[in-house]
């Protein structure tokens, strides 16, 4: 019997003129089950999940006018759902804070960023249930003002960062520290607080280049009436579904199951488009779910199992 069921319950019996000794045994009944609950008790139900995301990252997730979140994140979320009448709360924090909230049981699931020698989670992962393969591969490259006249040499073979010496560039402090450390300390890297900023100080020639999805550079083009173009590629972020066993109990590793199979099965009958109406389709189903005919199981206590790239 679900907590809000137990507490509505004993309202009712109040209601009906039943003795305090009733009230007493009902409302006790209730505190037993949330004492055994391992899913913060007495807050969580059956139906409902809190989780994570990134914020202030249009067009993968921002505040709408009704204050409530949404955007790609949300929508994949929702379609993901086990079940139709379970809800989603979402939660936008820091990338190190939802984590944390994760393993403490603040939150019952997130979305992560996650590469072995840039992007790790905590070595105490005990309290983690995390899909094998990444729900998302999300690239990033450099843009420029369309009007402005750059010419960034053929990139082939030569370190990215040795290249954009030469040029300012911007870059969002949105994620975990680690993955800007190849940049601090350079004189020719402005670090902004959010998307918008950085993206009106391309337009007014304040910075040469932007670090920018290219889902993202299509939101601020119609955004801002702007005309971006690619100059180069950057680094590809894997986003990994974590499930938090000290919120969920036993559950979390089958909640995480059943994520990535209602995935498996929505990018294989062609069902996505209908997720992401949205936004531009063709270019996101590219970066959903692009290993899915790796073998193995789905989803794993802790780190997420790595891709060998070597022989």
């Amino acid at each position: 019997m679900a907590v809000k069921t137990i507490i509505g319950k004993v309202f009712a019996l109040h209601h009906q003129g039943v003795t305090a000794m009733g009230l007493h045994r009902c409302a006790l009944i209730g505190s037993l089950l949330c004492s055994l609950l391992a899913i913060n008790p007495c807050l969580a139900t059956a139906n409902r999940l809190v989780a994570g995301v990134v914020h202030g990252a249009p067009p993968y997730t921002w505040v709408g006018r009704n204050q409530q979140p949404q955007g790609i994140y949300v929508d994949l979320l929702r379609a993901l759902k086990p079940s139709k009448d379970t809800q989603i709360d979402f939660r936008r924090s820091p990338h190190e804070r939802r984590v944390q909230e994760l393993i403490l049981g603040d939150l019952d699931m997130a979305l992560l960023l996650v590469m072995p020698g840039l992007l790790e989670l905590p070595a105490d992962t005990s309290q983690v249930i995390i899909t094998e393969q990444p729900l998302l591969e999300i690239p990033f490259n450099y843009y420029s003002a369309s009007r402005r006249q750059l010419v960034i040499d053929d990139l082939k073979g030569i370190d990215v960062y040795d290249i954009l010496d030469r040029f300012q560039l911007g870059l969002v402090r949105s994620g975990p520290k680690k993955i800007h450390s190849q940049l601090h300390g350079r004189d020719n890297v402005v670090f902004f607080t959010s998307y918008i900023s950085m993206v009106k100080s391309l337009l007014a020639g304040r910075i040469d280049l932007a670090v920018l999805n290219p889902l993202m550079a299509d939101y601020w083009e119609k955004r801002l009436s702007a005309d971006l173009k690619l100059q180069a590629p950057g680094i590809v972020l894997p986003v990994y579904a974590a499930f938090s066993i000290k919120a969920l109990g036993p559950e979390a590793m089958t909640l995480c199951e059943e994520f990535w199979q209602r995935l498996v099965s929505l990018k294989q009958s062609g069902e996505l488009k209908h997720v992401f109406t949205r936004y531009q389709y063709s270019q996101l189903v590219s970066h959903v779910a692009p290993r899915l005919a790796a073998d193995g199981p789905a989803c794993r206590v802790g780190m997420p199992r790595q891709e060998k790239t070597g022989p």
